[in-house]
């Protein structure tokens, strides 16, 4: 049986990757606000990226509620 997201699932994920993205951020970028480097896009846009994708694998992926 296929899975579908509704809204709240991408609201939810959306808070998610808020919260770990930006921890994520803070601990991979520390050296841009420290010393005032140039920033790496890359690992910025993955840092919210990947806890949004995880989210929504997880929920994906998880059994159906009874």
């Amino acid at each position: 049986m296929a899975k579908h997201l509704n809204f709240s699932d991408l609201i939810s994920a959306f808070k998610t990757a808020l919260v770990v993205g930006t921890i994520l951020f803070l601990i991979n970028q520390y050296e841009v606000l420290l010393n005032h480097d140039n920033i790496n896009f890359t690992k910025a846009i993955l840092s919210y990226c990947v806890p949004f994708s995880v989210f929504l694998y997880g929920r994906l992926s998880a059994p159906p509620e009874r």
